[in-house]
């Protein structure tokens, strides 16, 4: 049957696709292998169904290429059979946020362990080979349940409504996948293998099979190609976000965007130097005063750095101490100004290796968003840090209105806003979004509502991060 062929190269094609764009995210990884384990069957299938019979048809097939062919089809039956529910228990592991990184290294390994044990004791190797699916079918069951219940648990603890929506089509197609791919082991009885033989002891059912292949990998393209998943876009969120920021033209935008930030914190000076000189406090005006430096300099460098393009960041990496970092952005006039609560959570303390410049603006500009949604009086803002797994963590949230959920998934997008306002160009969150890209971390709304406020959370890797 042909079907074989066609679901071994779209398995291949898939696998390879994963592993090309995202080589370097450990669950893009876990689930290419998942797919080549998947896929070995297919490879078994197609020699055994269609190479072989074609080839003896056409009088093309010697003995010896005949061995060598049948050779060839076995590792794929071992492979899919013993290690398939292993390499879901195992992506499942890596879908988990909640699970620690050290956990999910140490499960990659052990969780292989005990299929190759039971292959060792178990396996069949000399000819005729006989496999049966009876020793086969506990440790396959135990695996694919406890990756299940990890599946769903990692669906109900994501808070971000628009992430959780993809999530719950993606679980339900990889559990219906995998589901199926079990019922293998009822609807085959055994596998029988010799040099001019194959033949497998089954029920009616297992002749659709290849059904269940079809219909996930399907889906898997189709839900990539619209939602992205695995962490990446077929059609890429990373290019998207590139080729619109090469429309600006030598930076100018974004950097008008710094600079209307900077502006209304010397406006502020303006306003409460006078204040504070109209009551006969020129000490304390002279001190407000000298705050105008800090922005000046701050935007010197930013017009330095700033190179011909807004997503040409180049980064100049050096060891920042975290606190100074973050107290930093709670020293903005505008939190002085509405009498902001500010809430420092600092649960780790360290150095973080990064570009101290674009990390700071990148911090002001989501404490600046947090100020802005913050209701006239009782504002309140937390800064908060903290350890994921290896990752640092840090959160900004606001006690805010929210962000509406018809927004979420624009929110990064160059140029894209809410404020009626023709001063705001839409740039501040595609900015911290490449600047975050560029350290190997990631930003996102962690939480959001009209209750709760907003939560950003900027996440960073693990090697970045000294703890003091």
């Amino acid at each position: 049957m042909y079907i074989y062929v066609i679901n071994l190269l779209a398995i291949l094609s898939v696998s390879a696709l994963l592993l090309l764009v995202g080589y370097h995210n450990a669950y893009s990884r876990w689930i290419a292998i998942l797919l080549l384990v998947i896929g070995s069957i297919n490879l078994t299938y197609s020699i055994q169904f269609t190479f072989i019979p074609i080839l003896e048809q056409a009088h093309l097939l010697d003995p010896w290429f005949k061995e060598l062919l049948v050779l060839l089809s076995i590792p794929g039956i071992y492979i899919h059979f013993y290690f398939l529910a292993g390499a879901f228990l195992v992506s499942s592991v890596y879908f988990a946020d909640f699970i620690p990184e050290e956990v999910k290294k140490a499960a990659s390994f052990c969780l292989i362990v005990p299929p190759l044990l039971i292959m060792s004791v178990r396996g069949d190797f000399t000819f005729p080979i006989e496999i049966h699916m009876v020793p086969l079918r506990f440790m396959a069951h135990f695996y694919t349940l406890l990756g299940c219940a990890i599946y769903t648990l990692a669906y109900v603890k994501e808070k971000v409504v628009h992430v959780r929506k993809k999530r719950l089509i993606y679980v339900l197609l990889l559990l219906f996948g995998i589901v199926s791919e079990n019922l293998n082991y009822y609807t085959i009885q055994t596998i029988r293998i010799d040099w001019y033989i194959f033949d497998i002891i089954k029920s009616d059912f297992w002749s659709y099979n290849y059904i269940n292949t079809t219909i996930l990998l399907a889906g898997l393209v189709m839900i990539s190609i619209k939602h992205g998943t695995w962490g990446i876009r077929l059609r890429m969120e990373q290019e998207k976000h590139d080729y619109s920021t090469r429309t600006l033209s030598a930076g100018t935008s974004i950097l008008n965007h710094t600079i209307k930030n900077e502006i209304q914190k010397i406006s502020y000076i303006h306003e409460r130097s006078l204040s504070l000189l109209e009551q006969d406090r020129p000490k304390q005006a002279y001190e407000l005063l000298q705050d105008i430096r800090s922005v000046t300099d701050h935007l010197m460098k930013m017009t330095t750095r700033i190179k011909e393009k807004a997503h040409d960041i180049t980064l100049q990496p050096q060891w920042h101490t975290l606190s100074e970092l973050l107290d930093a952005a709670s020293a903005i006039p505008g939190l002085r100004e509405k009498a902001v609560d500010i809430q420092k959570l600092y649960e780790i303390e360290g150095d973080l290796l990064c570009d101290g410049l674009h990390v700071r603006e990148t911090i002001n500009n989501l404490v600046m968003n947090a100020l802005e949604a913050m209701p006239p009086e009782g504002g309140k803002l937390v800064l908060r840090t903290k350890r994921s797994g290896r990752k640092l963590v840090i959160d900004i949230q606001d006690n805010g209105t929210g962000i509406e959920k018809e927004v979420l998934e624009r929110i990064f997008e160059p140029f894209f806003t809410t404020k009626p306002n023709s001063a705001n160009y839409g740039l501040g969150l595609s900015y911290c979004y490449n600047v975050m890209q560029k350290h190997g971390g990631t930003i996102q709304v962690a939480e959001s509502g009209a209750e709760t406020g907003t939560t950003f959370s900027l996440t960073f890797p693990g090697h970045r991060f000294k703890e003091a």
